[in-house]
């Protein structure tokens, strides 16, 4: 799985996107010891949000997140790659080198992301993996889009943008735009 990750992120290398520096593995046991070493960033834009006062962000800085993560995903879904967890949590903010010392976003965490092949503007609900085939109804069940409940559905890029629409509105308006329990009755058992 972090060999994965790490092969995703090299392809999709773009300056709002984590980058991964080196990556090491040894064996262990039955298996493989892997590690990642990482772009050191601050922190989610979960925790901007959690800080604030009213867990809402200015709209000039919505407006920044909404810029970095969008770019960061026109470049991976042109690379052939769909997110599938797009969330706060998974969304990191650092500052910028001088002189700008302005916030730049970036994406992180490519573990449940869907590779398409190059003939293929959807990606089926039956991935592949390193280790295993599987149905997947992957993410977060908050961020995600509808399709992304029904294994019989393909995914496709704009589950991202939905995705990314669901963390601009949460980070303007300080809560979800849906109850608890409304995204309950689209979940698979």
């Amino acid at each position: 799985k972090v060999e994965r990750e790490k092969i995703l992120m090299e392809r999709v290398a773009h300056e709002n996107v984590c980058r991964v520096y080196h990556y090491r593995s040894r064996p262990q046991g039955d298996g493989e010891l892997c590690a990642l070493i990482l772009e050191l960033l601050d922190r989610t834009l979960k925790q901007c949000i959690d800080e604030s006062s009213d867990r809402r962000l200015p709209e000039s800085e919505v407006i920044h997140v909404a810029l970095d993560i969008s770019s960061a995903l026109a470049h991976v879904h042109e690379m052939g790659v769909i997110h599938r967890d797009v969330k706060p949590t998974n969304i990191m903010c650092s500052h910028r080198k001088a002189p700008q010392q302005q916030l730049v976003y970036k994406l992180i965490d490519f573990s449940v992301s869907a590779i398409r092949h190059q003939e293929q503007s959807s990606v089926s609900q039956t991935l592949h993996t390193a280790t295993s085939t599987y149905l997947a109804a992957t993410g977060t069940a908050h961020y995600m889009s509808p399709e992304q409940f029904d294994p019989n559905m393909v995914v496709e890029s704009q589950t991202d943008l939905w995705s990314l629409g669901i963390v601009m509105f949460e980070a303007l308006a300080g809560v979800l735009p849906f109850a608890a329990g409304e995204t309950d009755h689209l979940k698979i058992g």
